[in-house]
């Protein structure tokens, strides 16, 4: 008994003052809470939980927060709902203010604008046509400024990771984003394109998932529903960085075969990269 206390105050002490992350169901614990008879919280298939664990945004954690779990905010029982459910709707965080390059002008000229749009649009219908039921995508410019903005905040300090302001006209929405990185200073959204598009050989189209490896800028890349794009293209001493921006966003959980659909056509003979790469 006295080695089994021993070792509950050991766990205790490595784990005090650190974040334990919790299981997304939390909603799966609330039978050890019998005072609890609250509304069930409802997961956001936007979220993102790890960025919400590491504390980079002021976010709630389930999607009908700032409506049934609401009145729970402040309860001196259910605390958990106000510091973990819904820390944003109850106030016990304060959004995280825009960065510069949310809405700061591109660097680059309108005419350099207007040629990443040509190989970008391009590059991206090349391959949505090769399948069945896929629209072509229009091009927006206000997605592309945005995306265009953020591969130079990525080029500047040396960053790798999504963009958590992603807005469409000032609002935040649903929006899509991939992202590729070169440590070649002369590649093009069209190289971006294609090592996304390379993942079709992880997708099985008959089940909507992986077969091992990473699928979701190929499947965002051909999603049927996604039909606006811009993009953006920074270039260093450290490389490429290409952003695609796409309008809905697609990779909703659940929906993959209905939306991402197989090749009407002989298979695409994909490029090998001769450089280092990586996408996110």
């Amino acid at each position: 008994m006295k080695v089994f206390l021993i070792l509950l105050i050991a766990i205790a002490a490595i784990t005090q003052g650190k974040h334990v992350k919790r299981s997304y169901r939390d909603h799966e614990k609330i039978s050890a809470l019998p005072s609890y008879d609250g509304p069930i919280p409802e997961e956001d298939p936007q979220y993102d939980e790890e960025m919400y664990h590491d504390g980079l945004s002021c976010k709630d954690k389930y999607s009908n927060c700032p409506t049934t779990l609401r009145q729970y905010c402040e309860s001196t029982v259910h605390t958990f709902v106000k510091t973990d459910w819904c820390r944003k709707t109850c106030g016990d965080c304060s959004p995280d203010q825009a960065p510069a390059y949310v809405t700061a002008e591109p660097k680059i000229s309108s005419s350099e604008m207007e040629s990443i749009k040509a190989t970008c649009l391009a590059a991206h219908n090349t391959k949505r046509r090769l399948h069945k039921n896929t629209p072509s995508m229009t091009y927006d410019m206000e997605l592309a400024k945005r995306a265009q903005t953020y591969a130079e905040y990525l080029l500047e300090f040396n960053q790798w990771k999504h963009d958590a302001f992603r807005t469409y006209n000032g609002y935040e929405s649903g929006v899509g984003e991939n992202l590729y990185w070169s440590s070649s200073a002369s590649r093009t959204s069209t190289n971006a394109v294609v090592s996304w598009y390379n993942e079709i050989n992880n997708y099985n189209f008959a089940t909507g998932k992986s077969n091992g490896g990473v699928i979701g800028h190929f499947t965002q890349l051909v999603w049927d529903s996604s039909t606006k794009l811009g993009c953006g293209v920074a270039k260093g001493t450290g490389g490429t960085y290409v952003v695609s921006r796409y309008l809905p966003a697609g990779n909703t959980q659940g929906q993959y075969t209905q939306h991402a659909h197989g090749l009407s056509a002989k298979k695409d003979q994909h490029d090998q990269p001769a450089v280092k790469e990586k996408v996110l």
